[in-house]
């Protein structure tokens, strides 16, 4: 038996959530040895430069080391499930009496053949009408089919004569049934029974899974058969080390997470060793691999977000005289750096850095400044203003106003730009404001209203952005595993497609530059496209 709060809502007829179960369900798996403690983070995507770790906000550049594991070495040194369970960093502990439960397993083979068995659940309401109903919320009454067969531990299954040069060839390797692990931080160590809430820290992975599951439901009826294991790392380094030696991880044909740059990296490697695709799904630092053809990374990179926003200006409105106004520090001079990068891409002639003034945000809003001097009457005019402070933002679009009328200009700002509250939209609409964004809804597409009145159903709340991401990342790439085997990245530049969020468009990087250099090696994928908003209306339409 196992005693699991009920977080009620004040919904008619009570539509209740089943994430809390899955949740509790976590805690059993992942208490096995590993007690390191998780530091404070933030669970939120975006950040400053948009480069930060989605987790952890750490934009340090410190290396560490790592050896990676591989099947062969795993072979060698099997981790038993019947044996003590020790993560190198720590010292050996004593098993839990309790048999944790070996992984997540959810099946959507049509006819599958592995045995299930129910876990039997008893529910306990808990008084929780005091907590935020903003709060992910919402647990009934449910059992879920958990199945508990051990993948066998195999040797890789990857032909070496597949191998051409140190990279795969384009000879697809299909299956019947393919296994993806899937690696996010839950942090389910946080959660405190019985009386914690959900965190804001396990919120990102666990709207995720959500949207996920609803995609597993539709693979399933298209025929898609996939066997996937899902892992808490709660963010740690040595839970991931652990989880690589687990024959889930080990046999699994694609990897989807981890979500931390350190981890990501360390999963990467782990890949590029054993032959596997990885699929970074929400990170969008540029800089966790070079050549490594097995890593696809979903989120596109802020030079890529660059690349594309200016590259749509000067298409749509000729290469103006551009200015940047940044924020005096760190975080502000990378962010020039990177409009300058992407500047050589998308304007091609570009031979100089672009002019730019910085600003100290401490007195943002206490002084005035005149940036005449930079600006062209009568001309066409391109600001850029890489910041995410609503403050700074704010402060710098009022000057700016007071001198649109002489030097007509186009403001560029960042994605985060879309849901400030305290920004005067006037602003926005008289300064022309652009903006990039990896994530952009058509509410009015009716396929996306029915997958949002199934996602309310099931989870009595609408879906989050992360819940839109999950279901569309695992529909997409399951479907080209499907089509092509164990290696889409082979084929995935032919396959753009549209989803509810985005489109993909995938590219590689050759040798870590976005063209072949003199060895031709492949580096990593990555999605090339990003939404080009306008605020017009005093809304944002997409107009790429």
């Amino acid at each position: 038996m196992i005693l699991v709060p009920n977080r009620q809502l004040p919904l008619n007829g009570n539509k209740l959530l089943n994430t809390m179960s899955f949740l509790l369900i976590l805690c059993l798996f992942f208490n096995c040895g590993v007690t390191k403690n998780t530091t404070s983070t933030t669970p939120e995507l975006d950040y400053g430069n948009g480069e930060y770790d989605p987790v952890t906000r750490n934009n340090k550049d410190d290396e560490t080391t790592y050896t990676p594991t591989t099947v062969k070495d795993t072979e060698k040194n099997p981790v038993d499930k019947e044996e003590k369970e020790v993560v190198k960093t720590e010292p050996a502990q004593e098993k839990d009496k309790s048999e944790p439960l070996d992984g997540i397993k959810i099946e959507t083979e049509a006819a599958s053949k592995a045995s299930k068995e129910d876990t039997e659940i008893e529910w306990k309401d808990i008084d929780r009408t005091k907590e935020s109903e903003k709060d992910t919320a919402i647990v009934d009454k449910i059992k879920e089919e958990i199945e508990e067969t051990e993948v066998a531990k195999q040797p890789s299954e990857i032909n070496p004569e597949d191998l051409l040069g140190g990279m795969l060839s384009e000879m697809p390797i299909k299956k019947d049934v393919y296994r993806i692990a899937i690696l996010l931080p839950f942090f389910t160590n946080k959660f405190m029974y019985p009386h914690g809430a959900i965190g804001k820290d396990s919120k990102m992975a666990l709207e995720f899974y959500e949207g996920a599951k609803l995609a597993f439901d539709k693979l399933r009826a298209e025929g898609v058969n996939l066997s996937v294991s899902v892992f808490d790392t709660k963010g740690e380094k040595s839970t991931v080390e652990y989880l690589l030696q687990r024959s889930e991880v080990l046999n699994a044909d694609v990897i989807i997470g981890p979500v931390t740059r350190e981890n990501s990296r360390m999963v990467a490697e782990f890949c590029a060793l054993n032959n596997k695709t990885i699929i970074s799904p929400l990170n969008r630092r540029s800089d966790i691999v070079q050549q490594n053809s097995f890593y696809l990374q979903v989120n596109p990179s802020m030079e890529t977000h660059y690349v594309n926003l200016l590259g749509h200006i000067y298409k749509r409105y000729g290469n103006g005289n551009t200015l940047i106004i940044a924020p005096e520090g760190r975080t502000g001079t990378k962010r020039v750096q990177y409009i300058n990068s992407a500047n050589l891409v998308a304007e091609q002639s570009a031979s100089s850095p672009l002019q730019s003034v910085t600003i100290d945000p401490r007195s943002a809003g206490n002084i005035e400044f005149d940036i005449s001097g930079y600006l062209v009457s009568g001309g066409n005019n391109i600001v850029i203003v890489p910041s995410s402070s609503q403050s700074f933002v704010n402060f710098v679009m009022r000057e700016l106003s007071k001198i649109r009328d002489r030097y007509p200009m186009i403001v560029l700002g960042m994605h985060q730009w879309e849901h400030f509250d305290k920004v005067d939209y006037n602003y926005y609409e008289n300064l022309k404001v652009h903006i990039s964004s990896d994530f952009h809804l058509n509410k009015a597409d009716v396929e996306y209203r029915a997958f949002k009145n199934n996602y309310y159903g099931i989870y009595g709340i609408n879906p989050s952005e992360n819940a839109v991401k999950g279901y569309d990342i695992l529909l997409y790439f399951s479907r080209m595993i499907h089509k092509y085997g164990v290696y889409p990245q082979h084929h995935i530049a032919e396959e753009s497609a549209q989803y509810f969020h985005t489109k993909f468009a995938f590219r590689s990087k050759y040798g870590g530059a976005s063209a072949p250099d003199q060895s031709g090696a492949v580096g990593a994928y990555e999605n090339k496209f990003v939404n080009i908003l306008k605020f017009e209306d005093y809304q944002f339409r997409r107009v790429n």
